[in-house]
């Protein structure tokens, strides 16, 4: 929590919140499903007031995560 609280400059109590409403959506190799995604979005777009449809292409980069996967071994599903 304290990683979340540093990184988001948010209290403990919304660290948590936002923890507990996102941990589901991963996988334990650290893909997300685009549902998943989407779900995310669509809280941090309620969130944050904003009205425009955000397509994951400009907020999401897979490369890092894929090469994290390469470098482990990991194969996609």
């Amino acid at each position: 929590m304290r990683i979340l609280m540093e990184w988001g400059k948010i209290e403990r109590d919304h660290a948590v919140a936002s923890y507990d409403s996102t941990w589901k959506v991963f996988s334990p190799d650290g893909n997300i499903p685009p549902e998943g995604l989407r779900m995310v979005l669509e809280q941090a777009k309620a969130e944050l007031k904003l009205t425009r449809d955000l397509p994951l292409s400009e907020i999401i980069d897979l490369a890092p995560l894929q090469a994290a996967q390469r470098e482990l071994g990991i194969k996609k599903p």
